[in-house]
C-alpha cells in the first residue's frame, strides 16, 4: 500500500498521535455510500459515477462496524446515507436504518440518521421513507433556474431545476431539512436571489458552499464578495424581523469563530470520529476522498470487514492536525514555494477557512497539509465581510449547530 507523507510531528503532538491514539478516536458517525449511482451529471462532483451499489450484508456490517468501534459518552451515534444518489436505493436505506435502529436499542444508543440528495426524486413513497426513519436531509441546490441548469444536468444533459421545483412542497414537509446552495463562480451573481426565492418558498436553513477547486478569476472573486454583502443585509433584515424564522448557517458559525479565541486541534472529524464507506465496504477519511482518490489505496483506512489499517489511519490522523498545515502561500495568482515556512495555525484566519479540510488540500496541491492560496482568498472574504457590516448575533439567538458548518458538499 502507497504511503501517505505528512509531516513529522514532535513533542506532545508526536505522543498524542502514537500513545493514545485509539483511546480519543473512536468513531460516532458514518457515510455511508449506498449506491455510486446518481441520476445527475453535476460537473463539479467529486463522486466517479458507476453502477456499484451496496449490498446488503455490506449495510450491515457498516453498521456493525460502527457500533463496535464507538465508544460515545451520550450514546449517540450518527449515519449519513450518501451517494451517488442515495433516493435510488430506498430499499437498501429502509433496511439498513430498520437493522440500526435495531441494533442501537439492544445497547441503548440513539441512532440517528442524514441523508444528502439532490431532491430530484422525492415522491410520496420517499417523502415518508425520510419521515418514517426522521432522516434530515440536506438538498443540494446551486440556485434558482439558470444558475441551477449550468453545472447541475441530467444524464441526458439537460437542466435538472424544474424537477426540484415541482418537488418543493414536499421538502418543505420536512421541517428539518437543510438547502445546500453550490456556488461556482459563473453562479455567484445569482445566490442573493436564490436565497430571497428560497426565503419566499418557506425554507428556513440555508448553507452556502463554494465550488473550491474550481476556476475562481478576480472578476467572480469581486462578484463573490458583492453577494456575501447582499446576503448579510438579507439575514440582518430577517433576524431583526424573527430570530428564529430564517439563517444563512455560514453567518452564524462565522460569528462563533470570530468570537471565539479557542484554536481547533483538528480540521474536522475525518479519520478521527467519522469514517465514509463505499459501495464495496472500503473505509475512507471521509466521503470526499472516495471520489477524488477514490482508485489509490493510500486513501483507504480500512474495510468494514477486516477493520481498521491503523498504520494508514493515523497517517491521516496526524494529516488533519492543524499544527502540521502548512501556510498556502503569498496569494492566489502566485505560486506558493516551499521556502514558505508558516502555518494555518499561526494565521488568524483558520476559524473559518478552508484550508483544514485535508481531503480538498490533497486533491489541489497533492499534500493533505498543503492548502491552495484560494482557501485564503475566500475566508478573508467571508471574514472581511462580517466585519464590515458589524455583524453582532445576541447569544440568544444562537443554537448548538451553530458552532461548526456541514461542509458535505
Amino acid at each position: 500500500m502507497k504511503e501517505l507523507s505528512v509531516p513529522n510531528l514532535r513533542g506532545s503532538a508526536a505522543q498524542k498521535n502514537g500513545r493514545d491514539q485509539k483511546s480519543r478516536f473512536d468513531i460516532t458517525s458514518i457515510t455511508m455510500l449506498v449506491t455510486e449511482q446518481c441520476n445527475l451529471r453535476c460537473d463539479y462532483c467529486y463522486i466517479y459515477k458507476n453502477a456499484k451499489k451496496m449490498s446488503e450484508e455490506t449495510a450491515k456490517r457498516s453498521v456493525d462496524f460502527l457500533i463496535e468501534n464507538s465508544t460515545t459518552t451520550d450514546g449517540r451515534l450518527f449515519i449519513c446515507f450518501f451517494g451517488g444518489e442515495p433516493l435510488l436505493e430506498p430499499e437498501l436505506v429502509a433496511l439498513t436504518a430498520d437493522y440500526a435502529l435495531e441494533e442501537a436499542a439492544k445497547r441503548s444508543l440513539d441512532m440517528r440518521f442524514s441523508m444528502t440528495t439532490n431532491a430530484t426524486l422525492i415522491d410520496d413513497k420517499r417523502l415518508n421513507l425520510l419521515k418514517k426513519y426522521n432522516i434530515s436531509p440536506t438538498f443540494s441546490l446551486d440556485g434558482i433556474g439558470e444558475a441551477h441548469d449550468r453545472h447541475r444536468k441530467t444524464i441526458a444533459g439537460r437542466g435538472s431545476f424544474k424537477y426540484i421545483e415541482r418537488n418543493l412542497l414536499r421538502l418543505l414537509e420536512l421541517p428539518f431539512s437543510t438547502i445546500r446552495l453550490t456556488v461556482a463562480p459563473e453562479t455567484t451573481r445569482a445566490l442573493p436571489d436564490s436565497i430571497r426565492w428560497l426565503i419566499d418558498k418557506g425554507f428556513k436553513r440555508i448553507s452556502i458552499s463554494p465550488v473550491v477547486e474550481a476556476e475562481w478569476d478576480a472578476a467572480a472573486l469581486s462578484d463573490y464578495y458583492d453577494a456575501w454583502l447582499e446576503i448579510y443585509d438579507i439575514q440582518a433584515k430577517l433576524l431583526r424581523a424573527d430570530p428564529k424564522d430564517f439563517r444563512v448557517s455560514n453567518i452564524f458559525s462565522m460569528h462563533m469563530d470570530l468570537k471565539s479565541p479557542e484554536s481547533r486541534e483538528f480540521g474536522c472529524g475525518a479519520a478521527r470520529n467519522m469514517v465514509a464507506i463505499d459501495s464495496s465496504g472500503n473505509l475512507y477519511p471521509c466521503h470526499r476522498y472516495v471520489g477524488y482518490l477514490k482508485n489509490d489505496p493510500s486513501a483507504q483506512i480500512g474495510n468494514v470487514f477486516d477493520g481498521y489499517d491503523d498504520k494508514q489511519r493515523d497517517l491521516y490522523i496526524s494529516a488533519n492536525r492543524i499544527e502540521t498545515h502548512r501556510g498556502c502561500g503569498e496569494g492566489l495568482f502566485s505560486d506558493a514555494t516551499e521556502k514558505d515556512q508558516r502555518k494555518c495555525s499561526n494565521c488568524s484566519l483558520i476559524g473559518n477557512c478552508g484550508s483544514s479540510c485535508m481531503a480538498v488540500n490533497q486533491h489541489m496541491t497533492g499534500n493533505p497539509t498543503r492548502p491552495h492560496p484560494i482557501n485564503r482568498v475566500l475566508s478573508q472574504i467571508h471574514t472581511s465581510v462580517h466585519i464590515q457590516t458589524q455583524y453582532e448575533i445576541p447569544d440568544e439567538y444562537l443554537e448548538p449547530g451553530d458552532a461548526a458548518l456541514c461542509a458535505t458538499p
